[in-house]
């Protein structure tokens, strides 16, 4: 069974520097930045390093955008198996959402995939952009209920 840890940029960094070998890393960056240097990257298998920031709004061109769902979905099937470390800012709304995407993927049903990251990181709120990009009905409303999501 694939461990989830959800964390921060910094704790993510710190968590690498710590490690000899990270399995899977999900690193999610506001626009123009980058969590990992290069000795970071080389002691990862399986890093995806996205830019975008934490905006709702699909229209604002630093959101989130489809493509960015599809790589994490490519990204979660690669490591369904392994110890997935999944980061963005402030381990927040995109890193929640990636989070919940993960978990779809790896086969978990949307009520036990947001209860799992809300029992993670129970004061966050997943990005709605996010979740409504990836399209799965059933995990939007799981997210909004649990999560108590203002769909505005």
């Amino acid at each position: 069974m694939p461990m989830l840890i959800i964390t921060t940029a910094r704790e993510a960094r710190e968590l690498v520097e710590r490690s000899n070998h990270c399995e899977n890393v999900l690193s999610i960056n506001d626009t123009g930045f980058l969590n990992f240097n290069d000795t970071h990257r080389a002691k990862i298998h399986n890093l995806m390093e996205l830019q975008f920031d934490d905006v709702k709004h699909p229209e604002m061109p630093t959101a989130p955008k489809l493509l960015h769902i599809e790589q994490i979905v490519v990204w979660a099937r690669l490591c369904e198996s392994e110890t997935a470390l999944i980061h963005c800012n402030g381990s927040g709304a995109r890193s929640t959402a990636a989070a919940l995407i993960t978990m779809v993927e790896w086969g978990y049903g949307a009520e036990h995939a947001s209860a799992s990251v809300k029992t993670m990181r129970p004061t966050t709120q997943p990005n709605v952009l996010m979740l409504r990009l990836y399209g799965n009905r059933e995990l939007m409303e799981a997210a909004i209920s649990r999560f108590n999501l203002a769909l505005t």
